[in-house]
């Protein structure tokens, strides 16, 4: 039996600034909400950390925190020329690896600080064309493959280049990963975030299924020791989790045991992407059955004592979808989960780890109800609603308290 619950809402995905972006599971002026969810589905459209990548994004719950974006000026003439300053120095000297990587490294340095990037302020769409070319003739060459892997990543902060997005780009990006296999982790890194920005872009995750993109970012979780390289590759995964085709394409891929496994991995930015992409990945019934067989029920849930609200919001998320098939639900009652759910709800403020939480209970302990029983339903949801009021009111009357002392003592 299905059973409907509350949509779980979940904040978005951040662009991943190149460079020294410090880490951050806050929301970013980046912040939608969270698409195609229903009334039996909970989507996580991204709680992330940054890593040091371009566009973080995944869907129901999207990919790692970009700096926060501020309105930027029209940029002049002469800002605006630096990319096509970078084109035309490439096509005079293609051919020398030393000049091309001295080109790359100039312009990945002039535009490392989206605040300062004079190629984000330019409105102009930039064809990477050029940048494949060098990537398809100094394959071998790591340093320059690196920089060019970032230069693409800037290039796809903007949203006018990912509407532009070619086939080739992203067959290039899928063997150079393959090829890659994480011998070098920067490059593993960068030519995930690239991916992570294209997909930012819904239309671009349906490019990828002709390709071996998914894949090779799913082999990444497994091969991969490496902290940033898992950011990066968990990142792209989510933001590809946010469209159903991309959701088949991890399951495809064997994805779902090898995120599972990372839900017990010792990072808090590796958990919260992780588990924001299976809150995504949850909204498909396929997906829930795969983890209730893999028995990961007991791993989502102990994830709802964590501190980080961002990681408990996306958990809660997940045991909301779980929760609306038979079995699963039944694992959840087993491992204590109608417990660590309720004491969720009345331990935060937070809203959004509330109407999850919520969500689940109404599934799991109306789950002996017959679906034509709406009043009974409605009795139910109105009696969550209103503990969780007195919940709210409780701990505004300890503030109020505490404020009282505080003053009395100041007397």
């Amino acid at each position: 039996m299905l059973m409907s619950s509350l949509p779980s809402t979940s904040k978005t995905s951040k662009f991943a600034v190149i460079g020294g972006g410090s880490s951050s599971s806050g929301s970013s002026s980046l912040n939608r909400s969270g698409e195609n969810s229903s009334l039996n589905t909970s989507l996580n459209k991204n709680n992330n950390s940054n890593t040091n990548g371009g566009l973080n994004g995944s869907l129901f719950s999207k990919s790692q925190p970009p700096e926060k974006l501020t309105p930027i000026n029209a940029p002049s003439a002469s800002s605006s020329s630096s990319y096509a300053e970078l084109e035309r120095h490439l096509v005079q000297y293609m051919h020398s690896s030393t000049k091309v990587l001295a080109a790359l490294q100039k312009f990945v340095r002039n535009n490392l600080e989206l605040k300062r990037s004079s190629n984000y302020k330019c409105k102009k769409t930039d064809s990477p064309n050029i940048i494949l070319d060098v990537l398809d003739l100094h394959c071998d060459d790591e340093d320059i493959v690196t920089q060019s892997l970032k230069t693409l990543r800037i290039l796809a902060r903007k949203k006018q280049n990912r509407e532009n997005v070619s086939l080739r780009l992203v067959q290039s990006i899928s063997r150079i990963l393959q090829e890659n296999k994480d011998q070098n982790a920067e490059i593993a890194s960068e030519g995930s975030n690239v991916l992570l920005n294209i997909c930012f872009e819904g239309r671009n995750i349906s490019s990828l299924s002709n390709t071996n993109c998914v894949p090779a970012l799913v082999e990444l979780l497994f091969d991969s020791q490496n902290k940033e390289v898992l950011l990066a590759a968990v990142g792209a995964l989510q933001s590809i989790s946010f469209q159903d085709i991309g959701r088949k394409m991890i399951t495809e891929a064997n994805g779902i045991p090898k995120l599972c496994k990372l839900l017990k991995y010792n990072n808090k930015d590796v958990q919260k992407k992780t588990i924001s992409t299976i809150h995504n990945l949850t909204s498909d019934i396929v997906v829930v059955q795969i983890i209730h067989e893999l028995g990961e029920i007991p791993s989502i849930i102990a994830l709802l004592k964590q501190n980080s609200i961002a990681i408990a919001s996306s958990a809660a998320g997940c045991l909301q979808n779980i929760s609306r098939v038979d079995k699963a639900r039944d694992a959840i009652q087993e491992n204590n989960g109608t417990a660590v759910l309720t004491t969720a709800i009345f331990s935060t403020e937070d809203p959004t780890l509330q109407v999850n939480s919520i969500g689940a209970l109404l599934n799991i302990l109306g789950s002996s109800m017959d679906e034509k029983d709406i009043q009974q339903r409605k009795a139910l949801k109105k009696i969550l609603s209103m503990c969780l009021l007195v919940g709210q009111l409780k701990s505004m009357t300890e503030d109020l308290e505490d404020d009282s002392e505080f003053l009395e003592v100041e007397d």
